[in-house]
């Protein structure tokens, strides 16, 4: 996964990636699961395998730790203070409560994609705590155990309540992002050849009922041990080099990349959209559109000012700013 090109501290392709990847994700919503092609399987775990990829600094100071909180949290609260009226029959008060303690599937019809906040969060500052204090044999122990664990035993029966911050979600994402520190050492192209092979036989076996292969990071299933890192990773491997393709067609790869740069406020608003839609009676295609575009404009509309900025972006920067006037 070399050959990358860095504009303005963004790496291009990467952000054309995360851009294909927020669309399938809206997708996924509104359409899943596909009778050929289950998103599930590579969307969200690919974030993670970004982010271990992209990252360049893993040890974390009490600053690094802070930009964090604020570049998640910060957004995570004001979205759910915002749709949280327009959430049908829950107790405000209860709700809330669920909102604070931030849990994976503590969230509602309108807001259940905001675990990805959350796990983020608790998933970098763990994964940076292994780079800090553990050896790089011990790291990779400690994350096998990880991966055994989650796959031999499905957390959310053993445990009767909701997990703060949705630490149990967030064992799944720091394999994941090892998956991606580690694809950023590899060098042997011809491997990454085979890599882009695997979800052609995969979409044609689902397609025709040759497999009944599941994953969802966000309800803990997780299947098997092998294929719950090659079916994400070569997804992800095969997605990146169409994306190497689209950065040399202008009109498409910038598009792309305002959606990638978006991501996240897809990832807060595309459910509320995608609901509103429905209960409109809307097609499911305009819901995926809406979903996608709206949050693009209200992306740009956010970073015209240091306030919305910080309240929709966590903008850390700005964070400061009004910290230390």
């Amino acid at each position: 996964m070399s050959s990358i090109k860095e504009n303005d501290n963004h790496i291009i392709s990467l952000d054309i990636l995360k851009g294909v990847l927020i669309i399938t994700v809206v997708i996924g919503h509104v359409y899943a699961p596909l009778s050929w092609l289950d998103v599930f399987w590579f969307h969200m775990p690919a974030f993670f395998i970004i982010c271990g990829y992209a990252t360049k600094k893993w040890t974390y100071g009490m600053d690094m730790i802070c930009k964090k909180i604020v570049r998640l949290w910060i957004p995570y609260i004001v979205y759910c203070l915002i749709l949280l009226p327009f959430v049908p029959n829950v107790s405000v008060c209860r709700q809330l409560l669920k909102f604070l303690i931030g849990g994976g599937n503590s969230t509602t019809c309108i807001t259940y994609p905001f675990w990805f906040a959350n796990t983020m969060l608790i998933a970098c500052i763990a994964y940076s705590s292994l780079k800090t204090y553990a050896s790089p044999k011990i790291r990779i122990l400690l994350i096998c155990i990880v991966w055994f664990v989650i796959h031999v035993v499905h957390i959310p029966d053993y445990i009767p309540f909701y997990m703060p911050l949705g630490f149990d979600l967030a064992l799944g994402a720091i394999c994941y992002i090892e998956a991606g520190y580690l694809l950023k050492k590899f060098k042997e192209k011809r491997v990454f050849l085979l890599f882009i092979i695997i979800p052609f036989i995969l979409a044609f076996c689902n397609a025709n009922g040759y497999i009944s292969y599941r994953l969802n990071m966000m309800s803990m299933i997780y299947n098997h041990f092998f294929l719950d890192l090659l079916v994400p990773i070569s997804f992800t491997i095969l997605i990146y080099i169409l994306c190497l393709y689209i950065e040399k067609c202008s009109f498409v790869s910038v598009v792309l990349q305002n959606i990638g740069h978006a991501s996240m406020s897809i990832m807060f608003m595309h459910i509320a959209i995608i609901y509103l839609c429905a209960s409109f009676s809307l097609p499911k295609y305009l819901g995926v559109v809406m979903g996608i575009l709206l949050p693009v404009f209200a992306n740009y509309f956010y970073n015209l000012s240091s306030i919305t900025r910080l309240l929709f972006l966590g903008s850390y920067s700005d964070y400061k700013k009004y910290l230390y006037k």
